[in-house]
């Protein structure tokens, strides 16, 4: 027969484990709240820091040559980088701060995420770029003076940035019948700069049967072209 003393010491034993199961549950449950906690603070402590830094720069530009200011910028994470003439803050995080591939301009100050699309030109291509891949788009003609113009020839190249890799060839697209894929028109730019959700160049088709645009879209993060047909007519 069981003494009561044997039982009140398996009794103890048991809360103590319960207790202890149950300090390990809010503890992982507590964690996680914390560290969202912490990222949206700092973001709104810094978000406070730079449009306070835009208004220093803003009345520094406004009172002439040789005024000056000493400003002090305290972060916590994060890191601070000048580029191409810009001041950024760049912040990792999994906490959902702002929605995913969100931009939203006050004034000066810029906040995005994962906006890592970027735009330039040369006297022959646009280039879409983002942190995957480079498409280097041919210019062909323009919105006033159309051009020969073939879905096989809009886009030169694609490089993996992972691997420094060049892919070339023939990029062909057909819509409807060969009859859509020649014609005369052009090509432009739809969205210029850095830090894009995305950015698009579009082409325009005029064939023998159909006119419209063929829009080719790079998106943030991603290691692909998205298409897109507007404008859709079928010609008289």
């Amino acid at each position: 027969m069981r003494s009561k003393k044997g039982q009140i010491w398996i009794s103890a034993v048991l809360y103590f484990l319960i207790a202890t199961v149950a300090v390990l549950i809010i503890l992982s449950a507590g964690t996680p709240l914390l560290a969202k906690m912490k990222d949206k603070t700092m973001f709104a402590k810094t978000k406070d820091t730079m449009v306070n830094l835009d208004k220093h720069i803003q009345d520094v530009a406004s009172e002439g040559q040789g005024s000056q200011r000493l400003i002090t910028v305290e972060l916590g994470e994060g890191t601070m980088k000048i580029e191409n003439n810009q001041l950024k803050w760049d912040l990792d995080t999994e906490t959902e701060i702002i929605e995913p591939r969100t931009k939203a301009s006050l004034g000066n100050y810029v906040v995005c995420t994962n906006c890592d699309v970027s735009t330039s030109t040369t006297d022959e291509y646009f280039i879409l770029n983002n942190t995957r891949i480079s498409v280097y788009l041919n210019k062909i003609g323009n919105s006033t003076d159309w051009a020969t113009i073939n879905t096989s020839n809009l886009i030169e190249k694609i490089i993996l940035l992972e691997n420094d890799a060049e892919i070339n060839g023939t990029f062909y697209f057909e819509l409807i019948n060969s009859s859509s894929t020649n014609g005369t028109g052009y090509t432009t730019l739809l969205d210029s700069g850095d830090m894009l959700d995305s950015a698009t160049v579009l082409a325009h088709f005029n064939t023998t049967s159909f006119e419209y645009d063929l829009e080719l879209t790079l998106d943030s993060q991603a290691d692909f072209l998205a298409t897109k047909i507007k404008n859709f007519e079928q010609q008289s």
